[in-house]
């Protein structure tokens, strides 16, 4: 019986061959693309009443805007917010008493950091 199974795998057409070393070849590289470790940022507000409006962008560029949005969230005083991604991009509005959709400029994050929003 196991002779029967060692020549059946010998016969194997030389097209199935290539086409498990061309799926290896893709998981390797979906693999490789995944980031090892994500940031995980958690933002608390300390300082803004009653809550502060922030910007979110996360993915891969230093260039915040290249990144992909999520919706913009409302933090309470004295609550926080945690956030995953390679590259974390925050900003709250300019004047949080006087919200007119002005921004601060942003702040990166890059790694595992617990911080007060900026």
């Amino acid at each position: 019986m196991e002779h029967t199974a060692i020549r059946s795998i010998r016969q194997r057409p030389a097209a199935y061959d290539r086409t498990y070393l061309t799926l290896l070849a893709a998981a390797c590289l979906i693999v490789a693309a995944v980031p090892a470790h994500a940031a995980q940022v958690t933002l608390r507000n300390a300082t803004w009443r009653p809550h502060v409006t922030i910007e979110i962008r996360v993915g891969s560029s230093q260039n915040c805007q290249q990144n992909n949005a999520r919706p913009s969230q409302n933090i309470g005083f004295g609550r926080s917010i945690t956030l995953q991604g390679s590259i974390v991009c925050v900003r709250r509005e300019i004047d949080p008493a006087n919200p007119t959709g002005s921004w601060a400029g942003w702040t990166i994050y890059e790694g595992d950091i617990v911080d007060d929003i900026p």
